[in-house]
């Protein structure tokens, strides 16, 4: 009895174990972060939210488990192909669409209209 016991409590923790992803940040207090940057775009923050770090280019790798990968620039959106949580996408130009009202986005004050759009699949 106590055997079978140890052996489900053994598989219920390797079952929980296998699937708990978690990402854990130093206290940005902590943590240095690089004021130098020179970025070819925009800047966004790192994947703790504690550091800004440069914003991913067209075509530049992006996304990826808790975004390790990184974020796209204003006006590109980071297209994955696969549906894991891990798996990182491209980032590609944002693709304007109606939304269901019929109504688009408002225009920021440059009239790009980009700057407050956010692509239906990403948070």
């Amino acid at each position: 009895m106590y055997l079978k016991c140890l052996l489900i409590c053994h598989l219920l923790i390797i079952l929980l174990v296998k699937n708990t992803l978690t990402l854990s940040c130093s206290s940005c207090s902590e943590i240095k972060c690089r004021t130098d940057l020179k970025c070819p775009g925009g800047k966004v923050f790192g994947a703790c939210h504690c550091c800004l770090v440069c914003a991913k280019q067209k075509n530049e790798v992006c996304g990826g488990l808790w975004g390790l990968l990184g974020r796209c620039d204003e006006g590109l959106v980071c297209e994955v192909k696969g549906r894991k949580l891990y798996e990182g996408g491209v980032c590609q130009e944002a693709v304007r669409k109606e939304l269901e009202t019929n109504e688009l986005p408002q225009d920021d004050d440059e009239g790009s209209g980009l700057s407050s759009w956010h692509h239906p699949n990403q948070a």
